[in-house]
């Protein structure tokens, strides 16, 4: 049995007052993201909001659509969660040390998505909303990362290991050494594959540097030895 849904735009954060005399479909103009776009036939007011198919404005704004007959509800997913939970999924089967390499490739990319995927759930949950605020993009052009080497890789227990990162920071007019991060990798228990996850991130304090939301910044590392 075929289904017509409509949803209103106040949902997608683009209210507008009309009368309900107006035909939507032939008088609105409506942009997303900078472009115009033609509103659907199907288009109308009703009661001061404009109602479209829902399927029209996932498409519009690059999601995906998804009808669970078993539920009776609708699944809509964003582009952007899309490309979070393929970064997810790299998590499994991996290594500890192949993980620590994922989220600094998120930091050298300034991709705020991969790193938080690389993250424990209890991570994601207190950095999530500061990811959002800074639109899942981290850290600055300038000063950048560089010189990047996993210094030591140490085996706490079966199931943690602990990572020291040392790097340099730079920019077009300076040059800064020392910079160190020390990381701290938890298999998940009760995997049926072997999985990662990052729970901690101590870096080392420099006023040059612009940390990630998940990361931890002292003057000394978390085992309290001197950098």
């Amino acid at each position: 049995m075929s289904k017509k849904w409509a949803v209103s735009i106040l949902a997608f954060s683009a209210l507008t007052i009309l009368s309900s005399t107006i035909f939507a479909s032939s008088n609105l103009k409506i942009s997303i993201n900078g472009e115009s776009v033609k509103l659907p036939n199907q288009a109308r007011v009703e009661d001061g909001q404009l109602l479209v198919p829902i399927r029209w404005i996932t498409e519009k704004l690059g999601a995906t659509l998804g009808w669970s007959e078993a539920e009776s509800s609708i699944h809509i997913k964003t582009a952007h969660q899309i490309q979070l939970d393929r970064f997810m999924d790299v998590k499994r089967d991996t290594t500890a040390r192949k993980l620590v390499d994922l989220w600094l490739q998120g930091v050298r990319t300034r991709s705020g998505s991969l790193q938080y995927a690389t993250l424990s759930p209890k991570l994601q949950q207190s950095t999530y909303k500061t990811f959002e605020d800074q639109y899942w993009g981290t850290g600055g052009s300038s000063p950048w990362i560089e010189n990047i080497v996993i210094r030591s890789e140490e085996k706490v227990q079966d199931n943690l290991v602990r990572f020291v990162v040392d790097y340099d920071l730079a920019s077009s007019n300076w040059h800064w050494s020392g910079g160190r991060k020390e990381i701290t990798v938890e298999r998940t228990q009760n995997s049926p594959y072997e999985s990662w996850e990052i729970t901690s991130i101590h870096t080392k304090f420099n006023e040059y540097e612009i940390v990630t939301p998940s990361e931890t910044v002292s003057d000394t590392e978390a085992n309290n030895n001197e950098y």
